[in-house]
């Protein structure tokens, strides 16, 4: 099967961050947002080349995508980007739960300062969410400021680790998201369940706030079996597809 070509769109390396991670954030960018399909062959040779850096952070690049579950190690054909997994989106879907949920019971004991200051910024995204124009850019708009949302919600924990965990397992989820472009779930739907949570949030009801979450979070799968029908060679077919 003819593997898709490699079309990368300019990006600019700077010197104030390891050239391995900038590699890495806009590689996985470009994957999760659909620009790179699965299939596609990221070859150390020709990236070295595209960013005009030796192998080393291009090789360090590739490995973060692969513990991202990204990308697979064919033999023979190097690094490739790895189709969507719906097995995969369960378990990512269930830990991803698990941690958000766990940090908004542990809101109540944070400090009330601590408390505050995320609250108020809680506020603020919401307010932005709701500002987001009815145009062709609301869902990459809204997905970035989701993803502040929910980053807010792990800070929570007190654990820095929550957020930087959920990001390096959800790229499926971000795949998905970005081939739905907001046409099963209603952007006005995710932004009203936010400020629900936020509501709650605020209100300092934990409980129901982790109650709400889980269902918000739960809803990707049921909103994949949409997708998947209109974008079956995104998908990995499974196990569970064949016929008995």
């Amino acid at each position: 099967m003819k593997r898709p070509p490699l079309h990368l769109r300019k990006f600019q390396l700077t010197h104030d961050r390891p050239i391995g991670v900038q590699i890495y954030e806009f590689l996985r960018r470009e994957i999760t947002k659909t620009y790179i399909k699965p299939g596609t062959v990221l070859s150390e040779n020709k990236l070295s080349e595209h960013f005009q850096v030796s192998r080393m952070p291009v090789r360090e690049a590739l490995m973060h995508l692969r513990q991202d579950g990204l990308l697979d190690v064919q033999p023979q054909r190097g690094s490739v980007v790895e189709k969507i997994s719906v097995s995969n989106l369960r378990q990512i879907c269930f830990l991803r739960t698990a941690i958000e949920t766990a940090a908004l019971r542990n809101a109540a004991k944070l400090d009330d300062k601590t408390f505050a200051e995320i609250a108020h910024k809680l506020s603020l995204n919401l307010i932005a969410q709701q500002a987001i124009p009815a145009d062709e850019q609301s869902s990459a708009i809204f997905f970035d400021k989701d993803d502040e949302f929910h980053s807010l919600i792990c800070s929570l924990s007190g654990c820095p680790l929550c957020w930087n965990t959920v990001q390096s397992i959800k790229g499926q989820m971000d795949r998905i998201r970005y081939l739905s472009q907001g046409k099963v779930s209603p952007l006005e739907q995710l932004i009203d369940e936010h400020a629900r949570i936020k509501d709650l949030i605020l209100a300092r009801n934990f409980a129901a706030a982790a109650q709400l979450l889980e269902e918000h979070l739960s809803e990707i799968l049921q909103t994949y079996i949409p997708i998947r029908r209109d974008n079956a060679q995104w998908f990995l077919q499974e196990d569970e597809d064949m016929p008995n």
